[in-house]
């Protein structure tokens, strides 16, 4: 009976933290008010919200979308999402930034063509310009600059 109980005590434990709200707002940046998430809701997807700087919310939500589409390793469903953002918000740096992602090699793609590498170095480029003079916060301009290292516009760069 020693088991069973021990067994019990965990499960209460484990339902407790089950039951806690994990959709309490977020704040979105240092001082700046709880923003609360909105989440993707595209023919199943699931939950995936990650703040991005911008004041669209059509923006935000193809984000989102673009975000849920890479994480479910449909990488071309993510880029179609991403363009939907910087076509709502052309100043949505991370919009860039996701594209570039989603094209770019990948566990199921480890190789790309020239070709994509050469696309998703200008569109890291052309975030990394965007971020030099948009609102953005230290953390987007960390994601921009870390991307920027895997591309090169040199087709035989290794």
């Amino acid at each position: 009976m020693r088991i069973n109980h021990g067994i019990a005590v965990v499960m209460v434990f484990w339902l407790a933290g089950c039951s806690s709200s994990s959709s309490s707002p977020k704040p979105t940046s240092a001082g700046a008010a709880p923003v609360k998430p909105m989440l993707a809701d595209d023919g199943g997807l699931g939950p995936v919200h990650h703040w991005v700087s911008t004041k669209n919310p059509a923006a935000q939500r193809a984000f989102d979308e673009g975000l849920a589409h890479l994480y479910g390793f449909n990488h071309d469903a993510a880029v179609q999402d991403f363009k939907r953002a910087a076509d709502a918000d052309p100043d949505c740096v991370m919009a860039y930034w996701g594209q570039a992602l989603a094209i770019g090699p990948n566990y199921n793609m480890p190789d790309v063509d020239p070709q994509a590498q050469l696309n998703a170095f200008n569109l890291i480029t052309q975030a990394r310009q965007r971020a030099a003079t948009a609102p953005v916060t230290q953390q987007e301009r960390d994601y921009v600059n870390a991307l920027a290292t895997r591309y090169t516009d040199n087709p035989s760069a290794d």
